[in-house]
């Protein structure tokens, strides 16, 4: 958080590098913060029958579940990845 926070205030001035990494950053927060709740939204669909008719992991509700949960889990850790690469160091001393 210390580096998100210190990325979005511009802690090294405001010039088009750091422009570019809160642009860049900012995408790549919002899939950690939409991946949780994907996941979340896949188990409360599992009480529409219909929903799993065309799944793309069977047939069964278990199936979807864990082909969506795979995709979510996937994202979450790629974006967490670069994330880690484009945010400003943490303040030294903390």
């Amino acid at each position: 958080m210390r580096r998100l926070s210190r990325t979005i205030r511009f802690a090294d001035g405001l010039s088009v590098p750091n422009l570019a990494r809160v642009m860049a950053a900012l995408p790549l927060v919002l899939v950690l913060v939409y991946a949780p709740v994907r996941m979340g939204a896949q188990i409360s669909s599992g009480l529409d029958p219909n929903a799993t008719v065309n799944a793309w992991g069977g047939p069964t509700y278990f199936g979807a579940l864990l082909a969506h949960w795979l995709d979510a889990i996937v994202s979450f850790y790629v974006a967490a990845f670069l994330l880690s690469h484009v945010l400003l160091p943490a303040a030294s001393g903390h």
